[in-house]
């Protein structure tokens, strides 16, 4: 009777010791320096009892394993209860403050780990980090942002030259790591966003400037690092007939060159109904139509070669330009050709008799 009660002291002493485990202030130290909560507990709040306090623990450790259902590790819900202007909720809020040096700080880091598999493994949708946003049908007004990620850079009295690095400050960061050299079947992508059928998305990507920007948009394929191969700088794809215009500049307010070529060469129509072709040569491989206005509309304004050079690159290619329908196939049309290159000639002439008149009138000023 005697160890019965015995065996009943300790079995209530032990309740109420993984009772007060579960609820206040715990401070634990040495081997006893991990909170851990075990899933076959079920749920805490089950019997009315919950989490409450401070735990002054180095961690907290949550382990499950589960199969077809989902599973919350954590669940945290809030629901305001009135309408604020101010104040707010955060579901989970961490602080780091890496105020010496350090190696390695995450206010929030979270992995998936595949090294365990046994076999091969059909996944669908697996995300480090996910998450999600649900519109009501009710009307919102929207005075800031609603956004499923957000991230903001803040500043406190720091001045230029205050971070000094060989590395870079960044809103978003990501990497193929070098430890990633498999070329998978499977299409691979830095970021990758999908519209579904039926939805309205206005913009793939936007970047809104009001500071001071180098650039919109910087591909960089690394001069240094190897192999650095790159197929296509922009590559652009649509099903006929579904997209108007592949690059559209028309608002762009360009004060100079809307593009500079690779080697120097300027493209710019800084004025209206005005397209400029700055270069040194210009050489045009294969035919080169007039669809709408005549021939004539066209002339050399700048860096005209001389006759001598304008002849011997026209024998040099040993023929005359061709127009729709004229494949000079037979004598008509060879005589067409010869026609049109007389013409080509002669606002040849009729352009340097232009500049040689400017350069008179500028000598005798």
């Amino acid at each position: 009777m005697k160890r019965l009660f015995v065996l009943f002291l300790i079995a209530s002493f032990a309740g109420f010791v993984y009772g007060q485990s579960l609820v206040g202030v715990k401070n634990l130290s040495g081997a006893q320096s991990k909170f851990r909560v075990n899933a076959a507990i079920d749920d805490v709040n089950t019997n009315s009892t919950e989490l409450a306090g401070t735990i002054a623990a180095t961690a907290v450790d949550l382990d499950a394993t589960s199969a077809t259902s989902y599973f919350d590790m954590i669940n945290s819900e809030w629901t305001s209860t009135a309408a604020n202007t101010s104040g707010g909720s955060n579901g989970i809020y961490s602080i780091i403050n890496p105020v010496y040096n350090f190696q390695n700080a995450y206010g929030l880091r979270a992995r998936v780990d595949m090294r365990d598999a046994a076999d091969s493994v059909c996944l669908n949708q697996t995300h480090a980090i996910d998450g999600i946003i649900n519109l009501s049908e009710e009307d919102y007004w929207v005075d800031d942002n609603i956004s499923v990620f957000s991230g903001a850079i803040h500043s406190a009295g720091i001045t230029a030259g205050d971070i000094d690095s060989i590395g870079t400050l960044n809103l978003y960061h990501g990497v193929f790591p070098s430890s990633l050299t498999e070329n998978f079947t499977v299409e691979t992508n830095a970021m990758k966003i999908i519209t579904f059928a039926g939805t309205h998305c206005d913009y793939g990507f936007n970047f809104e400037n009001s500071g001071t920007t180098t650039a919109g948009i910087y591909l960089n394929n690394h001069a240094s690092n190897s192999p650095a191969t790159m197929t296509y700088g922009i590559k652009i794809k649509s099903a006929a007939g579904n997209m108007v215009y592949g690059i559209d500049m028309s608002e762009a307010g360009i004060d100079s060159v809307d593009i500079i070529l690779q080697n120097g060469a300027l493209i710019y129509n800084d004025e209206t109904d005005t397209l400029k072709l700055r270069e040194t040569n210009v050489k045009v491989i294969g035919a080169f139509w007039v669809n709408e206005g005549s021939v004539a509309d066209f002339a050399i304004t700048d860096d005209m070669p001389t006759l001598s050079d304008y002849w011997a690159e026209t024998l040099k290619e040993k023929k005359f330009p061709t127009m729709v329908n004229k494949d000079r196939s037979n004598v008509m049309q060879y005589i067409n050709g010869l026609e049109e290159a007389a013409e080509r000639n002669l606002r040849y002439i009729v352009a340097m008799e232009a500049r040689l008149a400017a350069m008179e009138l500028k000598l005798n000023e």
